[in-house]
């Protein structure tokens, strides 16, 4: 029962997750030092405190903190490696979550998209980070 779509969107959603998570078992970057436990950690009592609120608009306020913070690795990996990730999923993202936007009145329940707009924006950031800050820069030059 419930609704189709968001049925479908989850249903793909999850499968996506479990498709990155087994590809960056075999083939991730990933981190076990302190950060990635804390920012697990941190995740978790928000997917937890989602799951057991029995209000679901701060449910949502704190699945989008855990979103966020787990977030966090990804940021500082993608900063020290840009190539490591592809421009068009956050592209791609970032629009889908916009246009979602305007399909609907801006509430208290958007934080959802907003946060998706805002990890894909920062993502973006970390991949083009030297096109944006450094273009025009000369490298100095060794004598």
């Amino acid at each position: 029962r419930g609704n189709f779509g968001a049925v479908l969107y989850a249903g793909i959603s999850a499968a996506f997750g479990i498709a990155c998570f087994g590809l960056s078992i075999r083939h991730g970057m990933g981190g076990s030092d302190v950060f990635d436990w804390v920012c697990f950690t941190i995740a978790m009592g928000g997917v937890i405190g989602w799951y057991t609120t029995g209000n679901a608009v701060l449910g949502i306020w704190l699945a989008s903190l855990a979103d966020s913070v787990a977030y966090l690795p990804a940021y500082l990996k993608t900063w020290k490696h840009p190539g490591t990730e592809s421009p068009w999923l956050y592209s791609l993202s970032f629009l889908g979550a916009l246009l979602s936007l305007s399909a609907y009145r801006v509430s208290s329940v958007s934080i959802f998209q907003l946060n998706i707009m805002l990890t894909s924006l920062v993502m973006l950031i970390c991949i083009y980070h030297k096109r944006i800050f450094y273009a025009g820069r000369r490298p100095m030059s060794v004598r």
